[in-house]
């Protein structure tokens, strides 16, 4: 057994039960008590070293998830993260031991993590479901979505921002999906922040009106969070300008930070294999025109202008280019 600050955890056999009792639980928020979940789930493990000033964590990832950035504070409340203590740390050192060999069983091994999770009988996915039911009822027709409807069940704070759920399908375009959302105010004014596959959206519908701002992903070169309090301010830096959304969450600012962060680098991916896609290996191509050329040269520019290709990858591309005329 290792029992820390806001949760204890047991090994039995090919289980780990998570258990969630005593003041440490409930001043941390944890409302799901006891949980089972297969080693076979678990994908990744992370540990923050506790010393005498600071308490330690340890972060369990599950079914090949991506473990979320967190401060002291949202990792409190994080459902897979245990907080310990100075006297705790040698035992959760041995813990952290032990399921680092059991993550590199499941690599070696190919196991599927993903799908073992899925069919576990975590006690975690019925208080989600139960989240989202509740979720759907508040939220009317938007619902309907289920992208949507499963970003809006992630919400850990929802004051203020559930007007603008119901009013999000008026402002997608045709095809594009919700990743994430999180309550904040941007510009004095308090509503949702939303991620989708193709831009960061800031939605408010109040009774005198609505607001929109959206930032494509294409033109945002980072995001930076910073956080006091239990509320945090996520930066993002568009074109030369910066854009300052405040008072989100911290339990919603580095899951959404990340989720940005990644699918920015999925369009930086995608602008790379457009530009630097080789040419059919069957047959020579006839050499290109000289104004084709300049035309990639032109667009290779922006592409590096803009951020999205970094100055190495300009150079080269350019050169290779450059041997066509």
């Amino acid at each position: 057994m290792y029992k820390g600050h806001n949760g204890t955890i047991e090994i039995h056999g090919d289980q780990l039960v998570l258990t969630r009792t005593g003041a440490g639980a409930r001043i941390s928020r944890q409302t799901v008590k006891h949980r089972n979940i297969p080693l076979a789930a678990i994908s990744s493990v992370d540990l923050v070293r506790a010393n005498i000033a600071k308490n330690g964590r340890l972060r369990l990832g599950l079914g090949g998830q991506p473990l979320p950035t967190l401060d002291a504070a949202a990792a409190a409340s994080e459902p897979n993260t245990v907080i310990f203590t100075h006297g705790q740390r040698h035992a959760f050192g041995r813990l952290y031991d032990y399921l680092r060999s059991v993550t590199d069983h499941n690599d070696t091994h190919a196991v599927d993590c993903a799908a073992a999770y899925a069919q576990c009988d975590d006690a975690l996915h019925t208080h989600h479901n139960e989240k989202a039911t509740k979720m759907a009822a508040r939220i009317g027709t938007a619902a309907e979505r289920e992208d949507i409807l499963r970003a809006a069940a992630r919400l850990n704070w929802t004051l203020g921002s559930k007007r603008e759920i119901k009013k999000l399908p008026e402002h997608l375009t045709p095809g594009e999906t919700v990743h994430f959302m999180a309550s904040g105010n941007y510009d004095d004014a308090t509503g949702l922040v939303v991620l989708t596959d193709r831009r960061v959206l800031m939605l408010r519908h109040g009774f005198t009106g609505s607001r929109l701002a959206d930032f494509p992903l294409e033109r945002i070169s980072s995001v930076q969070t910073s956080s006091t309090f239990g509320l945090g301010t996520l930066t993002i830096h568009v074109s030369g300008n910066i854009s300052t959304i405040k008072h989100i969450s911290t339990r919603d600012l580095g899951p959404l930070a990340d989720a940005i962060r990644t699918e920015m680098g999925r369009i930086t991916d995608s602008a790379m294999a457009r530009t630097t896609a080789p040419a059919p290996t069957a047959s020579p191509a006839p050499p290109a025109p000289q104004a084709d050329v300049f035309a990639q040269i032109t667009k290779l520019s922006e592409l590096h202008a803009a951020r999205i290709i970094d100055d190495t990858e300009f150079q080269t591309k350019k050169a290779e280019l450059l041997t066509r005329l």
